[in-house]
């Protein structure tokens, strides 16, 4: 039987279409476009200023009020009272005027910044008047790259937290719970990364899985780009008679793709990344078939956070609400060690699903899948994992 190498090329396949779309001209249109209750609101009053919000009208005629968190990648993000987090996010380029309460910085195609409050918009030019200038100076709308720029940041941590637990009693008596969780740290040009899951099963007939995995990994970039990595896999498993798995590897990796590599917002938050080395594998068995080579090392990951997608993809279902995509997060991540040796081959992946509920409230569907293919006497070749968990998503 040879492995299925389905998972880990995902990767390729989705790379080449990334490269196929990029190049459409396939127009994104915000949840505000919809003609809905909560989306298209009646046009400004003389009472928004009072009530201090921000009125932005887009050129299908629809209005939002709120407060202008910022603009990014083509992308306009207003704090209202409605959508996820009363959050919404509108595509700069079907905005057709815009009035501010209070100053806002705007950023232009040259870098040059101007802050004001915009006092009206006629013709595409806004009117600002601020503390920096008297007077009103005029600003063309589509020369606006970027409003209130967000500092960058030198430290950012990204984590999530899941458990997922199952029980049955009656004529079949059984309970089962998963942990798992990871972290990823960057500190200017360092990124460290730790991942780990924990699964435990029983029934009457007594316990019928129980296995630990984790993952310890240190990045240091010498570009924007290119990196060093260092990682160590460990890995114990009671019913594949493993007292424990470890895989020591070092070597090159690429950030192919980073946040802000494309203009089109629904792919402006996509990061991808593939490292490749050499590594020393070894495993502790239970009945002493222990083994122990030196292997090479690829991996990848992709994260890619769901955002304004274009409506026109789903309009031939109708029933979708395609604004639940812009709460989805697709990932992808796989280790492969062959052996420069002999024939040993393991890999390991996890792929799924990652739906935003609420704040930091996350579900996840998920996909586990291992192989190894000179496993002990006894022992399946493949193992295949399916999950669904509730957890927290942590970003600062």
């Amino acid at each position: 039987m040879r492995p299925s190498f389905c998972h880990p090329v995902a990767i390729v396949v989705i790379s080449g279409f990334l490269a196929a779309v990029s190049g459409q001209e396939a127009e994104t249109v915000s949840p505000a476009e919809e003609s809905t209750p909560e989306a298209v609101e009646p046009g400004p009053t003389a009472s928004d200023e009072t009530l201090e919000l921000d009125v932005v009208e887009l050129k299908s005629r629809g209005f939002l009020r709120g407060e202008i968190v910022g603009m990014e990648g083509g992308v306009l993000v207003i704090k209202t009272d409605f959508g996820p987090d009363q959050i919404t996010r509108v595509n700069w380029q079907e905005i057709s005027s815009i009035r501010t309460s209070g100053q806002h910085d705007f950023v232009l195609e040259d870098g040059s910044l101007l802050r004001g409050k915009v006092l009206r918009t006629e013709d595409g030019q806004l009117f600002l008047t601020g503390d920096d200038f008297e007077g009103e100076k005029t600003l063309p709308l589509d020369r606006v790259q970027v409003v209130d720029p967000a500092e960058k940041r030198l430290f950012e941590v990204t984590s999530h937290f899941n458990i997922g637990a199952a029980a049955n009693d009656g004529n079949t008596e059984t309970q089962s719970v998963n942990i798992n969780g990871d972290l990823v740290a960057e500190i200017e040009r360092h990124r460290w990364s730790l991942r780990g899951a924990y699964n435990y099963a029983e029934s009457r007939d007594g316990v019928t899985a129980r296995n630990t995995t984790g993952t310890m990994k240190y990045d240091v970039f010498l570009t924007d780009r290119l990196f060093l990595f260092a990682n160590t896999l460990a890995e114990e498993d009671e019913f594949q008679n493993l007292n424990l798995r470890l895989a020591v590897s070092a070597g090159p990796g690429y950030q192919i793709i980073r946040r802000g590599s494309f203009e089109k917002p629904w792919l402006r938050e996509l990061e991808l990344y593939a490292e490749a080395g050499p590594a020393f594998f070894r495993d502790d068995s239970t009945n002493d078939q222990d083994r122990r080579f030196v292997a090479a090392r690829w991996s990848a990951k992709l994260d890619w956070p769901l955002v304004a997608w274009p409506l026109d993809w789903f309009s031939r279902w109708p029933v979708l609400d395609w604004r639940l995509l812009s709460n989805l997060t697709l990932f992808h991540y796989h280790e492969a060690y062959p052996s420069l040796e002999s024939h040993d081959f393991y890999i390991t992946s996890e792929q799924g699903l990652r739906f935003n509920i609420w704040g930091g409230l996350v579900s996840t569907l998920q996909v586990n899948w291992k192989w190894n293919n000179n496993p002990v006497p006894g022992v399946e070749r493949a193992d295949t994992q399916y999950l669904a968990t509730m957890g927290y998503q942590l970003k600062f």
